[in-house]
Order: C-alpha cells, then sequence, then structure tokens
C-alpha cells in the first residue's frame, strides 16, 4: 500500500513538474515571503482561478493538463454578493520563504470548506482542511479560528492548490480574500494581545442579556398570563440561540448542517414569527385594527413559504435558478418588517404605557431588517442580471449585516423588557386593586353569610341536642337489648346446669327417705348399731343435697347478675372459676338450639392465678360474648363443610375445638380464647372493635358485642383486648387485665 501511494506522489510530482516545464509561463508568479510581507489579502496577479462547475474535481483532476491548462487570472474577488451556480472554485498560489529563518503560515477564511493541497519542492505533498462547514473533530491546524497553518522552511518555494466548497450563505454574504499571517503573530494576535471583550465577547454578552430577558418574562408570564411576555420572551430565547451561533457554533460543532437546520427554524422562522405575535399582541392590533392585522398576517405567511422555498433551494437547486424568489422573498419580507413598524405608528384607541419609547425600541431592528435584507437581496438579483454594480453602502451593510443586528437586537431587547417590567408593575397594581375590590366584596358577602350561617347553627344545634338525647336512649336501649339476647341464648345452658344439681337433691332426698324407713325398722328391732350407721349416710346424703343446692343458688344469682345493669363494682374474682363457668353455660346455650351440633372444649388454666379485683359482671359478660363468638364460627365452619367432614373416628375430618388458656405475667393476667372456626377476614379486621360492625348474616347480630367488651376491659379494667387470627383456621381472642388492681 504505501509502495501503492508513493508511485502515484511521483506521478503526481512528475505532471506536475511537466506542467511547469511545458507551460512555466501559465503558471502564476512566485510570491516572495519577506519579514514584512504578511497579508490580509493576497494580491490577484499572484493567484489563478479554476472554476468547478459541477465536476468535483479532485486534486488529481486537477493536475491533468486538460484541466492545468484551464486556470487563468481573474480580477474580481470571485463571488462577490451576487448569485451564482458555481459552488467550487480551485485556486494555485506559489509562495517563496526569504525571511531567513523558517515560517508557519496561517491562512484562515469563514466558508463551508477548503482544502490545502501543499506541493513542496522536496517532493513531499501535503493535505489540510477546514472550514465551518467540517466537523471540529476532523478540522486540521487551528480548530476554533477555522484556520490552516502551513510551515514553509527558509528559501523553500511552495505551491499550493486550494480547493474552496462554498455554501449559499458563503456565496452571498461575503468575497473570497486570500491572506496570511506569520503564525506568531496570528497567535498574538488572536490569543494573547486580543481585547477580553472582543467581538465574539461581546455578541456572547449580548445573547446573554437576551437569555436572561427570556427567563424573566417567562416567570412574568406564568404571573400575569398575558401572552405578549410569552411572545416576548419566545423571541429573546430564539434571538439568542442566533447570536450565540454566530459567535459559538458550540451545540452543533460536529454536525455543521444541523446548526444550519436550527438557524434556519430558531434564528429566522421561529424568531421572525415571535416577533409579529409579539407586536400583534403588544399593540392589540387584532382588536383595534383587524383588517391591518389581517395584512400582517398574509405578509408573514408569503414570507414563511418564500423562505422555506430558498432555504431548500440552498441545498438541493442551483441558484441561479432561484434569483426571482430570493428577490420576491427580500421584497416580502422589507415590506413586512416596514408593515411591523407601521404599526408603532398607527393611532392607538388605548392608554399603552412608555408608547413614545416603544417605536425608539423597535425602529431600529425592524428597519435594519427591512432595509439589509430587502436591499441586499434586490442588488444582488439586479447585478447578475444586468450587471448592475453593487452601492458600496449596500456591501457595508451586507459584510456588517451581523454586527448591526446584534446592536439593534440588543437594544430592542434592553428597552423592551424595561418597557414589559413597567407593563408588568402596572398590571400588577391592577390585578391587586381588582383583588381587594374582590376581597371587599367577598369580605361583606361572607359577613351576610357568617349571620345566616350563626342562625343556622343555632336551630342545627338544638336539632342536633334533640337527635343526641334521642340516640343516648335508643343506645341505651339497644345495649339492653344485647344484654336481654345475650340472656336468652343463656337460658338453656342455665337451664342445664341448674338440672344438674336439682336431679341430685331430689335423687339424695328419695334416698334418705327410705333410708329412715330402713332405721325405723331398725329401732324397732333394737338395732342401734345398724340405726347409728344409717343416720350418718343420711347426713352425708344431706351434705350433697345441701351442696347441689348451694350450687343451683349460685347459678340462679349469676343468670340475676346478668340480667341487671352492672353496678361497676369490682371484688376479688376467681378468674378461672369464671372462665369455666362461661364456657360451660355458652356451650350449652348453643346446642339448646341445636341438638346436633358438639364441639370439643379444652381448658388449660393456671392454677397459680390469685384473685383478680375485677368488675364480675362485666368481665363475665366480656368472656360470655368471646364464647359465644366462638362456638358460632365452629358451628358454621361445621355447617359449611357438611357432608365433606370426615368421620373423625378414623382420625380425619374437622373437629369444632374451643378453648381458654389463663396465663400469670408479673404484672398482668391473660385470659386466651381460641377456636378452630373460620377466623377474621383480614379486609375487617381493623373494623370489628368499631360500634355496630358485624360479619354476622341480618337479624343474628346487632354488632355491639365486641364493641362493648371493648369498652369493658380497655376503660373500665385498663386493660388490653387484642385478637390474632388466620383467615379459615382460627381466631384468638386475648383479654390482659393488670393485677395492680387486687385489693
Amino acid at each position: 500500500m504505501k509502495a501503492a501511494n508513493t508511485l502515484l506522489v511521483l506521478a503526481l510530482l512528475i505532471s506536475l513538474k511537466s506542467l511547469g516545464q511545458d507551460s512555466i509561463d501559465s503558471l502564476p508568479p512566485i510570491y516572495e515571503i519577506r519579514v514584512d510581507s504578511a497579508v490580509n489579502k493576497l494580491p490577484i496577479k499572484y493567484r489563478q482561478k479554476l472554476e468547478d462547475k459541477g465536476d468535483r474535481l479532485s486534486i488529481e483532476d486537477v493536475l491533468k493538463p486538460e484541466n492545468a491548462k484551464k486556470f487563468h487570472f481573474d480580477n474580481s474577488d470571485t463571488t462577490g454578493m451576487g448569485f451564482s451556480s458555481v459552488k467550487d472554485y480551485w485556486f494555485r498560489i506559489r509562495l517563496k520563504n526569504l525571511t531567513g529563518k523558517d515560517q508557519g503560515l496561517v491562512f484562515a477564511a469563514g466558508v463551508m470548506r477548503y482544502d490545502f493541497h501543499v506541493f513542496r519542492s522536496n517532493g513531499k505533498r501535503e493535505h489540510l482542511k477546514s472550514g465551518w462547514g467540517v466537523p471540529f473533530s476532523e478540522r486540521d491546524s487551528i480548530k476554533s479560528k477555522n484556520a490552516a497553518l502551513i510551515r514553509i522552511a527558509n528559501n523553500e518555494e511552495v505551491t499550493l492548490y486550494v480547493n474552496v466548497h462554498l455554501w449559499g450563505y458563503d456565496l452571498y454574504n461575503r468575497p473570497l480574500n486570500f491572506g496570511f499571517s506569520f503564525y506568531e503573530d496570528y497567535v498574538a494576535k488572536e490569543f494573547h494581545s486580543k481585547s477580553k471583550f472582543d467581538g465574539d465577547s461581546r455578541t456572547a454578552f449580548v445573547a446573554g442579556i437576551m437569555f436572561f430577558s427570556f427567563i424573566l418574562n417567562i416567570f412574568f408570564f406564568r404571573i400575569v398570563r398575558e401572552k405578549v411576555y410569552l411572545y416576548y420572551a419566545l423571541l429573546m430565547l430564539f434571538e439568542a440561540y442566533w447570536l450565540w451561533g454566530v459567535t459559538t457554533p458550540v451545540i452543533f460543532r460536529n454536525s455543521p448542517l444541523l446548526g444550519v437546520f436550527g438557524d434556519i427554524i430558531f434564528g429566522n422562522l421561529l424568531a421572525f414569527l415571535s416577533v409579529w405575535l409579539f407586536v400583534r399582541h403588544f399593540l392589540k392590533t387584532f382588536k383595534h385594527y383587524p383588517r391591518w392585522d389581517k395584512v400582517l398576517k398574509v405578509l408573514m405567511i408569503m414570507w414563511t413559504v418564500g423562505f422555506v422555498a430558498t432555504a431548500i433551494s440552498d441545498f438541493i437547486i442551483p441558484f441561479h435558478w432561484f434569483r426571482i424568489p430570493y428577490l420576491i422573498t427580500g421584497a416580502i419580507f422589507s415590506v413586512f418588517c416596514l408593515s411591523l413598524l407601521i404599526s408603532f405608528f398607527l393611532p392607538k384607541k388605548e392608554h399603552i404605557p412608555f408608547m413614545n419609547l416603544s417605536i425608539i425600541a423597535a425602529s431600529p431592528l425592524l428597519f435594519n431588517w427591512a432595509v439589509n435584507i430587502g436591499l441586499t437581496n434586490i442588488f444582488r438579483h439586479l447585478n447578475l442580471r444586468n450587471g448592475t454594480p453593487i452601492p458600496r453602502f449596500v456591501k457595508f451593510l451586507n459584510d456588517y449585516g451581523n454586527i448591526f443586528e446584534m446592536v439593534c437586537v440588543g437594544w430592542f431587547a434592553v428597552l423592551f423588557t424595561w418597557i414589559l417590567l413597567q407593563k408588568y408593575a402596572h398590571l400588577r397594581k391592577q390585578f391587586t386593586q381588582q383583588a381587594l375590590a374582590r376581597e371587599k366584596e367577598r369580605t361583606e358577602l361572607m359577613e351576610l353569610q357568617k349571620e345566616e350561617l350563626e342562625k343556622q347553627v343555632q336551630l342545627r344545634t338544638a336539632e342536633l341536642k334533640q337527635s343526641i338525647e334521642d340516640l343516648k336512649i335508643s343506645q341505651q336501649q339497644l345495649i339492653q337489648s344485647e344484654k336481654m339476647a345475650s340472656l336468652g341464648e343463656l337460658t338453656a345452658g342455665i337451664a342445664h346446669e341448674i338440672q344438674n344439681p336439682l336431679n341430685f337433691v331430689n335423687n339424695f332426698s328419695e334416698v334418705n327417705n327410705e333410708l329412715i324407713d330402713e332405721m325405723k325398722e331398725e329401732l324397732k328391732e333394737g338395732k342401734v348399731n345398724e340405726s347409728i350407721a344409717i343416720a350418718e349416710n343420711i347426713r352425708q346424703n344431706n351434705e350433697k343435697i345441701s351442696h347441689h343446692g348451694k350450687r343451683a343458688d349460685s347459678i340462679v344469682k349469676g343468670m340475676l347478675q346478668h340480667s341487671r345493669n352492672s353496678s361497676g363494682q369490682k371484688e376479688l374474682t376467681d378468674i378461672n372459676a369464671l372462665a369455666d363457668e362461661c364456657m360451660r353455660l355458652s356451650y350449652h346455650g348453643l346446642r339448646a338450639k341445636d341438638k346436633t351440633f358438639n364441639a370439643k372444649t379444652e381448658m388449660d388454666l393456671d392454677s397459680s392465678i390469685p384473685k383478680v379485683n375485677i368488675a364480675s359482671q362485666d368481665i363475665g359478660r366480656v368472656m360470655l360474648n368471646l364464647f359465644t363468638n366462638a362456638f358460632y364460627s365452629v358451628m358454621k365452619k361445621e355447617n359449611e363443610l357438611g357432608d365433606a367432614r370426615l368421620n373423625d373416628s378414623v382420625g380425619q375430618g374437622y373437629v369444632p375445638l374451643v378453648s381458654v388458656k389463663t396465663r400469670q405475667t408479673a404484672n398482668e393476667v391473660s385470659i386466651s380464647i381460641q377456636d378452630n372456626g373460620n377466623g377474621v377476614p383480614q379486609k375487617v379486621i381493623d373494623k370489628i372493635f368499631q360500634p355496630f360492625f358485624t360479619t354476622k348474616p341480618v337479624g343474628e347480630g346487632t354488632g355491639l358485642g365486641l364493641s362493648m367488651s371493648y369498652e369493658i376491659v380497655t376503660k373500665g379494667h385498663g386493660g388490653n383486648l387484642t385478637v390474632n387470627t388466620s383467615e379459615g383456621e382460627y381466631a384468638v381472642f386475648t383479654i390482659v387485665l393488670p393485677l395492680d388492681n387486687r385489693s
């Protein structure tokens, strides 16, 4: 590969040498570089030009004899300001270093792309490229300045072939000049001695002002919701983007064409659309001058269409085909800008603060746009078509248009920002006054409403008091009904409990009667010892009769206690005995309703628990309620299983089980009542202690049992009532009572 490249270079050098030998007079004269000969513009007589009219010639093509002889001298600056169909040019220059030392020559040009092909007298060849259209990462030499650095040894002669590729902006914005600076001088000028507040810095400073204005007016818009602030903020944003892109193309530095599209869309289309919308809403032409407003709208649409068409032409259509559209678009834009300017001088039908200052702020920018863009487009067309010379002042406007626009935009931004700030203060004052007026009206209305509300509150309060009294009475009746319902459920159990001791009493009474008759017979026969033995049996039976009589008496007293309202009087109570009694009463009460129901009961009672000072009626009611719920749960689960339940005799199937366990800790006693029923659903577990909440079907529960139990345990005894459950498997309710209530 290296050998092939070497042969190619040798061939090119031979062709160049033969070209020089055959037509040495056709080459440009050598420009001798001396100590003081660095120039901004190389004289035309030292450079030759070749127009590449669409062939896109390579350096190899240019060196061919048939193309090399086409180089010619030209007294023009190549493109001037007119339109041209030629976008590629080749230049040929010869230089010789006579400064007495090696030199670095810096060539800079603001065009889309240029390629420097350097042919040295020693046969070596170099290729450098740069330009705003070349991605930053691909540029050679001094990238940030679009500058190419060519080093020439002392007394060395070089031949430069420079290929310049132009784009739309390059074709009509500036002429092509070739000049160079010594490297040391260029670096000193551009990087060391250059003012810190140079042209680029000033432009960036103005762009910063506009961006600040954008943020400020967006803030105003969010407060007052006036569209004029929104459109002005957008205008400042788009103009700041344009200025920033002119000075420091950072965003698209590796995609230059995207930067061009951004300039077309944001720096032109959206920027001028924002100008029109801002003026329209600032002056309210749509309200006061609707016909004039329609004229401005039509001009804006016409310019937009023309601008888009000419922008497309920059990419895909030769420029000489679009001379008339450029002329028409420029004329429309000039008329549009002048029409916007005229809008500021129309008679005002309402007071606009700082109107005279707004005219001063808008006139320079709108006039600059109208004259600069309009005149330059017109003279470009006339120059190309008729050869009409372009006036110097038009060239001056064209060459320094960006500077004029920067100054005018900065002037526009500063003054209108201040005007809109004052307008904002005026609007805030109006809004404040309106808010105060509305607040006053609202205060007066609130006073009237307050008086009416007070009357309604008094009336509703009286009604509410009566409702509360009625509710209290109903609640007491409902609680008593719950107690009576609970008592009714226990009646059968109590009857069963009483029946056992009564049977014992009756049986032992009959036995005693028989023993008395037998003792009489023994006494008649004189059997004193046998009579004494019989008397002893009678005494033992009487003791049993007395025991079971007292048992029946205690059951009756317990029933009476459950039927009466609790006095709240606390007394020392055997917790284990109370739990045993309540379990048996509840179980037998449920069996009285359903003779087929059977359940297994288990008791794990801690015998070390001392008597606890409690209101036994209340705690008994709590236990009865919990046992009743437990037996109800296991009975319901058994009924739901039905025939699917297997026989327990084979060790399988569901066996209803209710158990009670008592335990003592250092300061507390706990009573846990557990069943293996359906448990409590997790979605309602937080509601079960609320009044009137029940999971039982309608007519089977009031929803007061657990809420009353919770009140008795927590508020009446300072304890706690908790539940631990697994849905479908079990539920454990635990009563915790403090032991420090003992007397």
